[in-house]
């Protein structure tokens, strides 16, 4: 498994890529490519696909002990202040005592359709359809700790067709299908999280 190490030439900050089995890599027309192992070239850091499998970001917040370390507290609600495209949710978990929660919840979220459908809304009348859902509804994921920290996954989508579409390094010239395209971006941020707990005695 090859490992890449990374430097944000604007910040100096160091990072690390995992899972991109790169043997080298070239900036052309302002685009990143690599070349696979199986000599393959493949294009870096674009579109909402892995090749052909979904993409996983987990993430979590730094500890807080609220203004309070000493004492336990009760995670009661958490309200996501998040926007998200194609209704792509994150799941949420509070983690408590430095211990990463394993099992994390999706927000269930409450959608109307308001927007007009292409041959059917009104012109002038019908509201146009947008590309991301703001989301901040609240959930209760329970949680017992002094220092608590949000803990969220977020993946993106596929279509039902990879099998049949074409994706550049692994298609055939001729067989492969290109009606798909995998080139489009998901809309993934996160603001900021409401808590609320309830704290108990010292002991």
């Amino acid at each position: 498994m090859a490992e890449q190490y990374v430097m944000n030439t604007l910040t100096g900050a160091w990072c690390r890529f995992t899972h991109q089995n790169a043997v080298c890599w070239v900036n052309y027309n302002d685009n990143i490519y690599y070349g696979g192992t199986g000599g393959d070239v493949y294009q870096a850091d674009t579109g909402s696909a892995d090749v052909a499998t979904e993409i996983t970001a987990i993430g979590e917040t730094a500890y807080d002990a609220y203004r309070d370390p000493g004492r336990t507290k009760r995670w009661t609600a958490m309200q996501p202040l998040v926007i998200a495209s194609r209704s792509n949710y994150p799941a949420l978990g509070i983690s408590v005592d430095f211990q990463s929660v394993a099992s994390l919840s999706t927000v269930s979220v409450q959608t109307t359709e308001t927007a007009g459908v292409w041959d059917s809304g009104t012109w002038d009348s019908s509201i146009w359809a947008t590309d991301a859902t703001q989301i901040n509804d609240w959930t209760s994921p329970p949680a017992l700790g002094k220092f608590g920290a949000v803990r969220f996954r977020a993946q993106t989508g596929l279509s039902t067709e990879t099998s049949e579409s074409a994706q550049w390094g692994i298609s055939v010239w001729g067989d492969a299908w290109s009606d798909d395209d995998f080139s489009s971006d998901e809309t993934m941020q996160i603001n900021g999280f409401v808590l609320t707990y309830e704290t108990g005695d010292y002991y």
